[in-house]
């Protein structure tokens, strides 16, 4: 109650009196977290086993939408602290497979725009929670699309191209020069967040820059390493070329649609390595000439002064309710998308 009190009843009997238990009361009795965890799997039909994951996290189950498996995880928060969101934004590494997303549940407590938002770029949503029926609706969970998608078609020239160099993704790929929480770099794939930290952003970024330079896109682990020489400028990887690769494929797999995976779109090939997609499905803003690191930010002058002087450069805009511009769900820009020459 708001006064701090209980009241208890039979809820098989409508006739029962309500009465007012002692807190001595309250203390012969347990909550049981498993049989109501599996009362929730049972009216959602997920699959899988309810498991303890921490004292107020419960792996409630998974589906299984559109060939990703979706995990469901109840929280059980009586007030949300900074150190609850932050643990919350574990889950991701908490679970034994790689899900996405993740959907909590948080009966106890409501979770403002702001908490919504900052997990969500972790891959984490919220679901509703019904206490009659006990059913989850996962439709109605904070969604991690863009508004509005935007639409690439090539051209009978660019799919011979896409062909001689055997490309083999067609996900859209959007570097949006957003930042999320922990200096992460906001990336969408197909639409999809991934919050990338910058040693892996600069380590994409790169292969970006390659691609959109044209041709096969390769780049040789010893450039990518190094840099170009005078065009760069400085080492972008001193050391730990290989661990940076693979962070980076472990981060952007679970944003994937099977059968794609991350070593399809992060391509190696006898020491080299590629963004393995045609450039016309990559758009990148203009705003990460003012990225905080050194190395992003050169690369995102020269890719700029690339494209300056080119006069078959087209601004990529997402129109939403007649505007041009492409919001995100607080109203905020992200910044006109640029893709490459056509």
């Amino acid at each position: 109650m708001d006064d701090g009190s209980f009241e208890a009843f039979d809820d098989e009997d409508p006739d029962s009196e309500i009465i007012t238990p002692a807190a001595g009361d309250m203390r012969q009795w347990e909550f049981d977290v498993g049989t109501f965890g599996r009362m929730i799997q049972g009216a959602n039909a997920f699959d899988g086993g309810v498991a303890r994951v921490n004292p107020r996290l419960w792996f409630l189950g998974q589906a299984t939408r559109d060939g990703r498996k979706e995990a469901i995880v109840l929280g059980l928060f009586e007030r949300l602290r900074d150190s609850d969101i932050s643990t919350i934004r574990t889950l991701p590494t908490r679970l034994p497979e790689h899900y996405h997303p993740i959907y909590l549940v948080s009966p106890l407590v409501e979770l403002s725009a702001i908490q919504q938002r900052e997990l969500e770029a972790y891959g984490v949503r919220i679901a509703s929670f019904d206490f009659e029926s006990f059913r989850i609706d996962l439709a109605s969970a904070f969604d991690d699309r863009l508004p509005t998608k935007r639409i690439v078609i090539l051209n009978d020239e660019e799919e011979e191209q896409f062909a001689r160099y055997q490309f083999k993704s067609r996900a859209l790929i959007g570097i949006t020069g957003r930042r999320a929480a922990r200096a992460r770099n906001v990336v969408l794939l197909d639409d999809r967040i991934v919050p990338l930290p910058n040693s892996e952003f600069r380590c994409f970024f790169r292969l970006v820059f390659e691609n959109l330079k044209g041709e096969d896109g390769y780049v040789t682990l010893s450039q990518l390493r190094r840099g170009d020489g005078e065009e760069l400028g400085f080492d972008f990887f001193p050391a730990g070329i290989e661990q940076a690769i693979s962070r980076l494929r472990s981060h952007i797999q679970p944003a994937l649609t099977p059968p794609m995976t991350a070593t399809d779109l992060i391509e190696r090939n006898a020491g080299r390595v590629r963004l393995s997609t045609y450039k016309k499905y990559v758009g990148i803003s203009e705003t990460l000439s003012h990225h905080p690191d050194s190395a992003i930010k050169r690369l995102a002058s020269l890719l700029n002064a690339t494209t300056k002087h080119n006069p078959r450069i087209r601004w990529l805009i997402i129109r939403r309710s007649g505007r041009n511009r492409m919001l995100n769900r607080s109203g905020s820009l992200y910044g006109k998308i640029r893709p490459p020459a056509l």
